[in-house]
């Protein structure tokens, strides 16, 4: 008795004159070798995002963990600052309600608390 055509394995030749693919490859290795690149690819991605995500947090502010504000002074790395101290190098320049403002060599920067 003949088998389902629904559990015959689908005859679909993958070859291709212009491609630089091996006609002899199954098309279970083909897709292999497919799945292969596909998560080599993703790999490269992941680690490109990485990088430019760590590329924006260097800096002097990635170094400062932002606690609080109390009044005019504020709460960074369970230490209190006020206006015109430095930290790290950074000079503090305002306090607002949930942010702070500072300058490091010549250039401003704003922390937001989370």
């Amino acid at each position: 008795m003949p088998a389902d055509v629904s559990t015959r394995p689908a005859l679909t030749s993958y070859f291709s004159p212009k491609s630089q693919r091996d006609p002899t490859t199954s098309p279970t290795e083909y897709q292999r070798i497919k799945q292969e690149e596909y998560q080599r690819a993703e790999t490269e991605r992941r680690k490109l995002a990485a990088e430019r995500k760590r590329e924006r947090e260097t800096g002097i502010a990635s170094k400062m963990r932002f606690q609080g504000v109390v009044g005019n002074s504020i709460i960074i790395n369970d230490e209190m600052y006020n206006i015109g101290q430095k930290i790290f190098g950074a000079t503090i320049l305002k306090v607002g309600t949930d942010y702070f403002i500072g300058e490091y060599k010549g250039k401003k920067f704003k922390k937001v608390l989370r």
